[in-house]
């Protein structure tokens, strides 16, 4: 009996593993068929677009010219009238910016230019000529103290309201400063022109003289200076009035060139 129930467990055993067996061989081409339709199926899925030539954009300026005539074109007849009516002001109004300069400006400017150089020569020979040709007699600290006749000009904001301020009403707001430094500034100069040999043949004995004329002549340059350009506002007209700051640039720079440069080039003796 123990043999045959041995046999009859070993002849199922058998079976059951010839069945594993086929499953398994049945399983196989359906897992590579299934992943053959799978990759089908993604290559279908792919689409390639045709490629299409890019339009170029319209440019920013055939936008607004686009928009004005669209905006035109809903406009009446009689609006689009008063539209050409407004543009053609608006042309006028740019040509007449655009006119001459007026004789009278053209006088005004070189007045404005010949008051400037006249304050250019004083700081061209406080600031220039003088302190070049006293540096090898004086010492540091007289340079020094002749270098305070400089700060006048630099420090003209201190009483630039008094002069802006009073003034006489019988000469005007400006001229009543512009005069009496002129008159000054042409005392000092002619001051200086009568001691310069003085003065200059013993530097170190007259600092002091020195210091205190240069300072004054720089003071009242710059108290004209003030004067000056406040007058320039009201001497040109609206239409001229940026070249006020271009005659004050000629002027300043071409007396200042003057007084320094060329006076120093005819007092040398290469030069003569």
């Amino acid at each position: 009996m123990s043999v045959r129930r041995k046999t009859a467990t070993q002849s199922i055993r058998n079976n059951s593993d010839k069945r594993s067996t086929a499953l398994d061989e049945d399983m196989k081409p359906t897992s590579i068929s299934g992943n053959s339709m799978a990759m089908s199926s993604s290559l279908n899925s792919i689409q390639i677009n045709p490629r299409t030539p890019k339009t170029p954009r319209p440019s920013r300026v055939e936008l607004d010219n686009a928009e004005e005539e669209v905006e035109l074109s809903l406009l009446g007849e009689e609006e689009r009238q008063q539209a050409a009516r407004d543009l053609d002001e608006v042309e006028e109004e740019v040509s007449s910016l655009k006119k001459p300069i007026g004789a009278k400006d053209k006088r005004n400017m070189v007045l404005l230019c010949i008051l400037y150089l006249i304050q250019g020569v004083p700081l061209g020979l406080a600031l220039g000529s003088i302190p070049f040709l006293l540096r090898e007699h004086l010492s540091y600290s007289q340079l020094a103290t002749f270098s305070l006749a400089s700060y006048p000009y630099s420090l003209k904001l201190l009483w630039s309201p008094i002069v802006d301020s009073v003034y006489l009403p019988s000469l005007g707001r400006r001229k009543s400063w512009i005069l009496p430094m002129q008159f000054i500034v042409g005392s000092l100069m002619l001051y200086l022109s009568l001691n310069v040999q003085r003065l200059l043949d013993q530097p170190a004995d007259n600092i002091v003289e020195l210091s205190t004329v240069f300072t004054s002549l720089v003071f009242f340059s710059a108290t004209q200076d003030i004067a000056v350009d406040g007058w320039a506002l009201t001497l040109l007209s609206q239409d001229c009035l940026s070249y006020a700051s271009t005659c004050q640039t000629i002027g300043l720079n071409t007396g200042f060139f003057a007084s320094f440069t060329v006076f120093l080039a005819f007092n040398s003796e290469a030069f003569a």
